[in-house]
């Protein structure tokens, strides 16, 4: 919990497993995989799998969720620091009667590094 509360980034099992082995050496993966699917259970955690990757990443939960920008060249997330759908979604529950209770927006692109460089090479 620790760890996921001071990352400012996804964090795959693997990464919070190799982390966890810096403090406590005796910390197995397959504990790492159980505490992740008990903190998704209990909605502590999200659990968001990007483009066809089958990784899972993992992050902690805040009052306000998050949508993200993910480069599809060097796979950098980016968050996005409002929801741009309130709104849409105020709308849409009024519109179909459609109790919305959660969402996500994943926008795919390049980032600004590697924009400069598609342009490059394109050129």
């Amino acid at each position: 919990m620790k760890l996921l509360n001071q990352s400012n980034e996804l964090l795959t099992a693997d990464t919070l497993y190799l982390k966890v082995l810096q403090e406590d050496n005796t910390m197995n993966l397959s504990t790492i995989y159980r505490i992740l699917d008990l903190f998704t259970k209990k909605q502590i955690i999200q659990k968001s799998n990007f483009l066809e990757n089958t990784t899972s990443v993992f992050e902690l939960k805040r009052l306000s969720h998050q949508h993200h920008l993910i480069c599809l060249n060097c796979k950098k997330i980016i968050y996005i620091d409002h929801c741009p759908l309130e709104k849409f979604e105020k709308s849409l529950e009024t519109k179909t009667n459609f109790l919305i209770s959660d969402h996500k927006l994943e926008l795919y692109g390049y980032c600004g590094d590697c924009k400069k460089n598609l342009h490059h090479e394109i050129s």
